[in-house]
């Protein structure tokens, strides 16, 4: 098994403002070209913000996210980026997802299987698990509630899963408890848990940063400052 360097970013997102948050990203991405990583992960929904009663208007299609910057730059410099946003579903509400572009790939379209209860008004529960395996390492997306819920967490270690993935919201109300939890799973399944955080306001929630890496025994690997926008870059193996 490979040692992978990894990127968490984090960032306060434009209201209604697509474009700008593109080019967030890209400073960010640039970022982790500098530093030599291979896989870089944004927060859940974060090319739109985490703005539940705009989905329907700001989501994209299944087709309309190969027009969108990041598989050129994932083939250009070998690099794995996940990005957050809502995709759009047939007669149906958006599902949130997170979508993986990889060199000279397809892109992955990973669903948010687990809605918390004030997001079922406006999204429909996802279908899409997604997995895959680099470098000899497997991981999980599990977009923010999924990683709480441990019937989910359980289900990605059956399926061989060394590292989840998980973009978030965590606000500084829940952040103690949620992280707490993380921790415990990661001990009791031996997974290795990568989350990323907002800072500051999107929609009508306060993302509390500190964007962290959780090691495969509950411990704290790497952490971000709490009002830093940027990345922090760590080590998988």
């Amino acid at each position: 098994m490979s040692e992978i360097k990894i990127a968490i970013a984090q960032f306060t997102p434009f209201k209604d403002d697509i474009e700008n948050n593109i080019a967030i990203h890209l400073k960010l991405i640039e970022s982790a070209i500098k530093k030599n990583v291979e896989i870089i992960i944004f927060p859940e929904l974060s090319l739109t913000g985490y703005e539940p009663e705009l989905a329907s208007k700001l989501c994209f299609s299944e087709s309309s996210i190969y027009n969108l910057p990041f598989q050129s730059l994932s083939t250009q410099n070998n690099l794995i980026i996940g990005v957050g946003m809502p995709i759009a579903q047939e007669n149906e509400k958006p599902n949130i997802a997170t979508i993986l572009f990889f060199p000279d790939k397809a892109p992955l379209i990973c669903h948010k299987i687990n809605l918390h209860e004030t997001e079922q008004s406006f999204f429909s529960h996802g279908k899409k698990v997604g997995i895959f395996s680099y470098s000899g390492i497997k991981f999980g997306v599990a977009i923010c509630f999924d990683s709480l819920i441990e019937t989910f967490i359980y289900s990605l270690k059956k399926m061989g899963v060394n590292y989840c993935l998980a973009p978030s919201l965590i606000t500084k109300k829940g952040f103690e408890h949620d992280i707490k939890l993380l921790q415990q799973y990661a001990k009791k399944f031996q997974m290795g848990m990568i989350i990323s955080n907002y800072i500051g306001k999107t929609g009508n929630m306060f993302g509390i940063g500190k964007s962290l890496i959780i090691d495969k025994n509950g411990k704290l690997q790497k952490q971000a400052m709490q009002i830093n926008e940027g990345i922090i870059t760590s080590f998988c193996n």
